[in-house]
C-alpha cells in the first residue's frame, strides 16, 4: 500500500467538526451554568422553609395542649411541654415577651452553630437566620424565618420565610 491510500483510508475529525463540537459545548454550558450558580441560596431557602414547618408544627402542638387545658382563649397563659412551662397567648406560643426566645429554643432545638434565633429584630417576632448570614434588621430582609404571635383568639400567628437572594 502506498502513502496516498493510507491517508485516504485514515479516519478522524476535521477542524470544522471540532469547532462545531466546541461551539455546541459552549452553548450547553452557557444555558446550564446559571441553574447551578445560585444553588446555595436555594438550599438556604429550603432549610428555612423546613424551620418554618417546624414552627408551624410546634405552634399547632402547643395550641392542642392549650385546648386540653382550657387556655386557648386567654390573653396569656402557660402550657407545660416536656416538663417546661411555655408561655402562650390565645393558645399559641408567645413571640414578644422575655421568655419567648427561650421557649422557642426549647420547642425547636435548633443547631446553635448553624442558626441564630433573635427576638429583637422586630418587636413581636421571633426571627431565625443562618449563622453564616448577617443579622437581619427587618422582617423583609432576605434569608430568614419568622413567627409573630396571634393578635387575638380569632387570628392565627404569622409564620413565614423570606427567600435567600444574595
Amino acid at each position: 500500500m502506498n502513502t496516498r491510500n493510507r491517508l485516504v483510508n485514515q479516519k478522524g475529525f476535521s477542524l470544522i467538526e471540532l469547532v462545531v463540537v466546541i461551539v455546541l459545548l459552549g452553548i450547553l454550558a452557557a444555558t446550564a451554568a446559571p441553574k447551578f450558580i445560585n444553588i446555595s441560596n436555594d438550599a438556604k431557602t429550603a432549610t428555612l422553609k423546613a424551620v418554618k414547618g417546624s414552627m408551624q408544627t410546634a405552634s399547632s402542638f402547643i395550641y392542642n395542649k392549650a385546648i386540653i387545658a382550657g387556655e386557648q382563649k386567654k390573653t396569656t397563659g402557660i402550657v407545660t411541654v416536656n416538663g417546661l412551662n411555655e408561655p402562650i397567648a390565645f393558645g399559641r406560643p408567645r413571640s414578644n415577651d422575655a421568655l419567648a426566645k427561650t421557649s422557642w429554643e426549647h420547642l425547636l432545638e435548633l443547631d446553635g452553630e448553624a442558626f441564630i434565633m433573635s427576638a429583637s429584630v422586630v418587636s413581636g417576632s421571633i426571627v431565625i437566620y443562618q449563622a453564616t448570614d448577617d443579622a437581619p434588621t427587618a422582617l423583609t430582609d432576605p434569608c430568614l424565618a419568622y413567627y409573630t404571635e396571634a393578635a387575638d383568639a380569632n387570628t392565627p400567628p404569622v409564620v413565614g420565610v423570606v427567600d435567600c437572594t444574595s
